[in-house]
């Protein structure tokens, strides 16, 4: 993560799955797209600026 805590992630294809059999294209995708459906999970309805950055980031 950058300082201002955005998430930056390769591109490259190194396949690898989570504990729900899920695929990812590489473990930085595989970390960002947890961390995406946990900040949704636990601060619905109450969402910070920081959570929507980290939402709308295109990894």
């Amino acid at each position: 993560t950058r300082p201002n805590g955005e998430l930056t992630c390769t591109r490259e294809n190194d396949p690898v799955r989570d504990d729900s059999g899920q695929t990812h294209s590489n473990k930085c995708i595989m970390c960002a797209e947890q961390l995406n459906i946990h900040l949704v999970k636990f601060q619905a309805g109450r969402r910070t600026l920081e959570t929507w950055k980290l939402i709308g980031k295109k990894v």
